[in-house]
């Protein structure tokens, strides 16, 4: 990274969405001072995520690759750093400005993300198990019946 920006929307963020460009060839440290989404809305950004690092789908891998369109929720407390990147490695293009979005999360946006939206994938897991429960047994049933056991 060659140069690093002061930290300013993080640090101030409140309940207003913040839009900023961040030019090729800077870099800059951010912390949430609340839970929100960063959305690129244009160009390549690599992210970076201090630890520690879960590294599975529950919490961040340490580093993100994030694309136009790509939306990063971002803990209160967390800090990452934000640097431009090629958005196609390998080729002779140039990083590009990227623009990015913070939108803070609301307390009804922090419950969903946090608990009601985990509660809807439990659900939906427990119907899926509970199917596949019932096919099991049926499956048993019907070897028990026709007098095949497992042996057979």
């Amino acid at each position: 990274m060659s140069s690093f920006d002061a930290c300013l929307p993080f640090a101030r963020a409140h309940l207003a969405t913040e839009s900023w460009t961040l030019a090729p060839g800077r870099a800059i440290a951010l912390r949430a001072a609340q839970p929100g989404v960063l959305f690129v809305r244009a160009g390549a950004l690599w992210a970076t995520c201090d630890g520690p690092h879960t590294g599975h789908a529950g919490g961040p891998a340490g580093d993100e690759h994030l694309r136009p369109g790509s939306r990063l929720r971002v803990q209160a407390g967390q800090r990452w750093v934000l640097e431009p990147i090629h958005a196609h490695p390998g080729t002779a293009a140039r990083a590009e400005p990227v623009t990015l979005i913070w939108q803070p999360l609301t307390r009804a946006d922090a419950w969903r993300a946090s608990v009601a939206g985990p509660a809807a994938e439990l659900r939906a897991a427990l119907g899926h198990a509970g199917g596949a429960l019932a096919r099991l047994l049926r499956g048993l049933w019907g070897w028990r019946r026709a007098g095949r056991g497992l042996s057979a």
